[in-house]
């Protein structure tokens, strides 16, 4: 779900590409924090996208994350 300030703004969001499943963990509340080589100024609301190059089923039975 969009919140107000996305929405009346998206031409100021923000993304950061993180790998499947680490993108999951964080969205679901098992991974706090992610380490970057780069540090990032930016603090706000931002979109996150899960990337890789894996199978995603391969990631969830390689990591136990449950299928809804």
């Amino acid at each position: 779900m969009l919140t107000t300030e996305v929405a009346q703004f998206p031409d100021r969001l923000r993304a950061m590409s993180i790998h499947f499943p680490f993108a999951w963990a964080i969205v679901h509340g098992e991974k706090d924090f992610e380490y970057r080589t780069k540090a990032t100024k930016y603090r706000g609301i931002f979109l996150i996208h899960s990337s890789g190059t894996k199978d995603s089923d391969e990631y969830m039975a390689e990591y136990n994350i449950p299928q809804d």
